[in-house]
């Protein structure tokens, strides 16, 4: 019998070590978990990326539907789900959540409340809530 002997070492690495292997792949920041935020990160999930989605809330709204739920038609989980749970296959992916107060497209950085995210590539996924303001 072989001992796949690769596959042992993977299992057997450190979360440090297994993040350290994935700082040499390409980081895509996604800012929203609107549909098209969601979209892109499902997209990447076979891709060698590793991928970061900021998002205000930690949860994803249906918002067309809310008048059913306002009307009792609907129970709020029909309408809402956690992202983690959305994109939990996911495993080169971190969700969190914090609201995003700085973009430096030249720079290549995404900035939040709590710490500043270098990427490859990023996508802006805010819906009507974008507020941009030229200095």
């Amino acid at each position: 019998m072989k001992i796949d002997t690769a596959h042992s070492r993977k299992s057997q690495m450190t979360k440090d070590e297994q993040k350290q292997s994935t700082d040499t792949k390409p980081h895509v920041v996604i800012v929203g978990a609107g549909f098209g935020g969601l979209e892109a990160a499902k997209g990447l999930r076979n891709a060698p990326v590793q991928v970061t989605v900021i998002d205000r809330t930690n949860y994803h709204l249906f918002q067309p539907m809310l008048y059913q739920v306002a009307t009792a038609g609907l129970s709020p989980e029909d309408i809402s789900a956690p992202i983690r749970t959305i994109l939990h296959k996911q495993h080169h992916t971190e969700v969190l959540m914090d609201e995003v107060i700085g973009v430096d497209v030249q720079g290549q950085r995404v900035e939040d409340f709590r710490k500043c995210f270098q990427f490859n590539l990023e996508q802006v996924d805010t819906s009507s809530s974008l507020k941009i303001e030229k200095s």
